[in-house]
């Protein structure tokens, strides 16, 4: 059960990242949520890394 409620824990955390990176692409670029949810997306394919670590780099760039 522990285990479980850990893992929903981290999937939280993981949408909380990428919802606020699709808000800054969303503003950004003009966009609608959908195409800023794929282009996190395919970014986190190309790259061969999680969407989080996709959104963290937004959200890190953001921070400059």
């Amino acid at each position: 059960l522990k285990k479980d409620c850990d893992e929903a824990k981290k999937r939280l955390e993981s949408r909380a990242v990428v919802e606020q990176a699709k808000g800054i692409i969303m503003k950004q670029n003009g966009i609608s949520e959908q195409e800023a949810y794929d282009y996190i997306r395919n970014v986190s394919r190309e790259k061969n890394i999680s969407m989080k670590k996709v959104a963290e780099i937004i959200l890190m760039r953001r921070g400059k």
